[in-house]
């Protein structure tokens, strides 16, 4: 898990700085990091259900809504609220939870 967030949070911080985001907004001080894109420690949680996994899809998407970042989570562009709410394309490629784990019959979010 260390790999993995050193990785990612590596990347994020790389894209950020190609799109001009304002790093400031995301200023963490301790410890001399300057920005920290995961918390500290890893909880893990094995989701089993479809309805689990909506449940824990809504509040990632709620988070730029709840950090003020945004009036909506589909207005986050970071986001894949937009794309489950309207099927509209971002700037990644999502591909809906439902297609990959092959639910047939099970609504979106």
């Amino acid at each position: 898990m260390r790999d993995v967030k050193k990785y990612s949070s590596v990347q994020v911080r790389i894209q950020l700085e190609k799109e001009k985001f304002n790093l400031n907004l995301l200023e963490y001080k301790y410890k001399n990091q300057l920005l920290k894109t995961w918390m500290d420690g890893f909880d893990d949680f094995c989701i089993t259900k479809p309805k689990t996994l909506e449940t824990k899809l809504n509040y990632i998407h709620e988070n730029p809504v709840r950090k003020k970042y945004v009036g909506a989570a589909e207005e986050y562009q970071y986001s894949s609220a937009a794309f489950y709410l309207t099927a509209a394309e971002g700037p990644v490629n999502v591909k809906h939870y439902v297609e990959v784990l092959g639910i047939p019959g099970y609504g979106a979010i």
